[in-house]
């Protein structure tokens, strides 16, 4: 909040805002003309307006309404607001249809439950000549925003009855288990029958069909569909409290950590995920801005809330694809939020062409952009400026893991380099008895006259 890569706490206290800002020790400031934060809140620390810097977004309660407000870095002055349907439920944040902006989701539940997505109106990205549009090269880019639920589109609307008939909505979190680039969901779900019987089911994130609208198909808008394949077990608990997903075997794959109480008793099992993916993932992590190379031990530093992600890939058909992420943008209704993004990139067949990282930091430049990055790695950026001469100071470690087909893959080339050069030795073998041949033919039919 104070753009020094400290904590601070946000409390509403009294109806207004009290800020503990953190300098070696938390000190209270009280924030004014904010507006009354609801309870239970879903408020965040989120790129709203497409920048890499994270705004505070929150959810407010006016005349008996709920409704958002986006306040925008570095002045937090209030950019946007606009009222929630009623019974609007936990907001969550995502890129949901993998177009370089964060969308907001959140459920309705009245006699029936929705899954509701209200997509981020922002600069498209540039296709073509066009000006009015965000170049691949310079994706943090403040951009006006809305979020617009009446225009045909942007506001989707799933009805849990057609994904999961006969359940009630309980919770949602959010994770891209099959790493195609579009967030999944993973949600509680009671009986209409017996509320006291609670299941877990994980939803797929599938491109919009006629349910949709013709408006949102055109848009290349996002919906869900219930996962039926290798969740036979995770399905079979009835007595669910709560789920998360989370990388058990840092491999890459999303597992889901499930908390029940069967017989009375609290129980906590991992499911882990061997559903096969034909695609690739990166996991970015920023720290707070410790030094990660100064000579005298340091800790290592922590995971940053609000820091921002942006990244091109080329798909297999050779389209530019842009995503957005955030990491750790919200503690509200037990988010339990891994600690670092497991982002998937879909099909591709090349390196990552952009990744851009942006933190909330009182310096001209907040952000820096880094190119070829190898799929299937860990990232780990420290936004530390110990000359304080800019984002070019930061430093980037890039882990990766053995492949299990390392071995396979070693043998292979092995045996490939063995042949190759077995040919050419041949080759050259044969032609060199060819050249000797053709040499001793020239000599026997030179004619020596004395």
């Amino acid at each position: 909040m104070t753009r020094s890569l400290q904590p601070s706490i946000l409390v509403s206290e009294n109806d207004k805002l009290v800020m503990w800002n953190y300098n070696g020790t938390f000190y209270k400031e009280v924030l004014n003309g904010f507006c009354k934060v609801s309870d239970p809140h879903s408020n965040g620390f989120v790129d709203m307006d497409g920048d890499c810097m994270a705004d505070l977004f929150l959810t407010c309660m006016k005349d008996d309404k709920l409704g958002i407000e986006v306040y925008i870095t570095p002045e937090f002055e209030l950019k946007y607001q606009t009222n929630l349907p009623e019974n609007a439920g936990q907001i969550l944040f995502g890129d949901f249809d993998a177009d370089g902006t964060i969308d907001i989701l959140f459920p309705i539940c009245n006699t029936e439950c929705f899954i509701n997505v209200l997509y981020n109106i922002q600069l498209p990205i540039c296709q073509d000549d066009s000006l009015n549009c965000r170049q691949l090269t310079d994706l943090c880019t403040p951009s006006p925003f809305s979020f617009d639920p009446k225009s045909g589109g942007n506001y989707v609307t799933s009805p849990l009855n057609n994904i999961i008939p006969d359940y009630r909505l309980l919770s949602i979190k959010l994770g891209d288990y099959n790493n195609d680039g579009f967030p999944d969901l993973l949600v509680v779900v009671s009986s209409k029958y017996d509320k006291y019987r609670k299941y877990i089911r994980l939803l797929e994130s599938v491109e919009c069909d006629f349910t949709c609208g013709t408006r949102a198909m055109q848009k290349r808008r996002r919906t869900f569909k219930l996962v039926t394949t290798g969740v036979d077990q995770l399905y079979s608990i009835d007595s669910v409290i709560h789920g998360a997903m989370m990388d058990m075997n840092n491999d890459g794959s999303l597992d889901v950590f499930v908390s029940y109480k069967p017989d009375g008793q609290t129980k906590t099992s991992v499911f882990i995920n061997n559903i096969y993916k034909d695609a690739l993932f990166f996991k970015p992590l920023v720290l707070n801005s410790l030094c990660l190379t100064c000579d005298t031990t340091k800790p290592y530093g922590v995971n940053y809330a609000g820091a921002s992600f942006k990244h091109t890939v080329i798909d297999t058909n050779g389209k530019v694809r842009v995503t957005q992420s955030c990491q750790l943008p919200q503690q509200a209704y037990m988010s339990l939020q891994v600690a670092n993004n497991v982002i998937g990139l879909g099909r591709t067949n090349n390196y990552i062409d952009n990744l851009f990282v942006g933190v909330s930091r009182n310096e001209n430049v907040h952000y820096r952009s880094y190119q070829g990055l190898i799929p299937n790695s860990g990232i780990v950026i420290g936004p530390y400026e110990e000359n304080h001469e800019g984002p070019e100071e930061w430093k980037l470690e890039l882990y990766m893991n053995p492949s299990s087909t390392t071995n396979a893959i070693i043998i292979v080339l092995s045996s490939v380099c063995i042949i190759l050069g077995a040919i050419i030795f041949g080759l050259d073998l044969s032609e060199r008895r060819q050249d000797y041949i053709e040499k001793r033919e020239q000599l026997e039919n030179i004619d020596f006259e004395y």
